[in-house]
């Protein structure tokens, strides 16, 4: 797929979006129904970015989403779900539309050679995963055998931040990491805490 090289913006104040993940969104809002309609026409891709509190623009690493499925209502709303691509990195912002554009460049992960730690890593996170499945009836009984099915890293540590880590400030870290074994520290201590108070 080729990338458009400036996105709209959609700012979510309560959610991140990681890559291969799917976000569900209702959309009211007269600027962005603006904006779903230019993706729509178009290439069907925006951005879900972080706000900082009491600055103008956005955390700089947010995710790319294409617009999978999406359902209009008679009142001009809509229903929509979006699947993460990829990680980028906002270059510039523009305002001179009703809703936020972007300029960005990709945010990839920093390459890494197989190692043993991230094995183990990987490991970690899908036991703990089967642990807090067992103790915690939110979670569909599929979850985990998925999980552990799951043998690439990097999707393995986006699709569990998205899924089980709540707080907000943990996923900023991990999505803006880049080095794959720190991401997986990462979601690792937070899937332990979450494990220890369920």
């Amino acid at each position: 797929m080729k990338l458009p090289g400036k996105i709209p913006v959609m700012l979510l104040a309560d959610s991140i979006l990681f890559p291969q993940a799917f976000l569900p969104l209702y959309i009211y809002e007269e600027h962005y129904r603006l904006l779903l309609r230019h993706a729509l026409d178009s290439h069907r891709l925006f951005a879900i970015a972080l706000p900082r509190r009491r600055k103008p623009i956005p955390y700089p690493i947010g995710c790319l989403g294409l617009i999978r499925a999406c359902v209009d209502h008679p009142d001009g709303t809509s229903h929509l779900v979006l699947q993460g691509l990829c990680r980028i990195r906002f270059t510039a912002f523009h305002t001179h539309h009703p809703y936020l554009t972007a300029n960005y460049t990709l945010h990839n992960t920093h390459p890494c050679d197989p190692h043993p730690l991230l094995d183990r890593l990987a490991k970690d996170i899908q036991e703990t995963i089967r642990h807090i499945t067992t103790h915690h009836s939110e979670f569909p009984s599929w979850i985990a055998p998925y999980i552990g099915s799951l043998t690439e890293h990097d999707m393995l540590c986006d699709i569990v931040a998205h899924t089980f880590i709540q707080s907000l400030s943990v996923k900023r870290k991990i999505i803006q990491e880049q080095f794959l074994p720190e991401r997986l520290r990462l979601v690792r201590d937070a899937l332990n805490h979450l494990a220890e108070h369920i």
